[in-house]
């Protein structure tokens, strides 16, 4: 995380979210609207986030513990709207952070059991289809879903190239949670 991060530019954050070479870097900056607490910018080493979970609680978290009396909630602005973080307090210390997403769930392009099934190596008998068919939703960032079928599928799943190359990206997404 990069505390005062508002002199720098976007190239600049994405340069040093680069050298960083952590999987996102979070930068704080000061809020456009004064009644919410930051604007917080999140990168990965290619790009950056509109949303993600993980860097928004542990930018809560901190935020929270540099200040004499912890807050109970945070607001932070983000491309994919604003993010209301709960922070948990026990005996007057911080213990961690909850989040509210910035988007209702939004159900985006359904994806076919052999699509999903070749990004991760597998037959299309490997995904399962009984609860819902593979699809591409979103609360602020996009992302594929699909269950697998066994957990012997789940030992057996390993990236493969082509397979992400015929399916994404797709309505912003570029990754397959399964």
């Amino acid at each position: 995380m990069v505390l005062d991060a508002g002199k720098l530019s976007t190239a600049q954050m994405q340069a040093i979210a680069t050298e960083f070479n952590y999987s996102e870097t979070t930068f704080v900056l000061p809020p456009a609207d004064p009644a919410h607490d930051a604007q917080v910018r999140i990168f990965t080493v290619r790009q950056e986030l509109p949303f993600a979970g993980h860097p928004n609680v542990g930018t809560a978290f901190v935020l929270a513990t540099q200040v004499k009396k912890p807050p109970a909630r945070l607001t932070f602005e983000e491309i994919a709207g604003l993010v209301a973080v709960e922070i948990q307090n026990e005996g007057g210390k911080v213990v961690g952070a909850e989040l509210t997403a910035p988007q209702p769930l939004k159900r985006l392009t359904s994806v076919s059991a052999e699509q999903a099934a070749a990004c991760l190596s597998l037959s299309a008998f490997d995904i399962s289809i009984e609860r819902h068919a593979p699809q591409i939703v979103s609360v602020g960032m996009p992302f594929l879903i699909a269950e697998v079928s066994s957990r012997e599928a789940l030992r057996r799943a390993a990236p493969d190239a082509a397979g992400f190359a015929r399916t994404f990206p797709r309505d912003g997404a570029d990754a397959i949670y399964f």
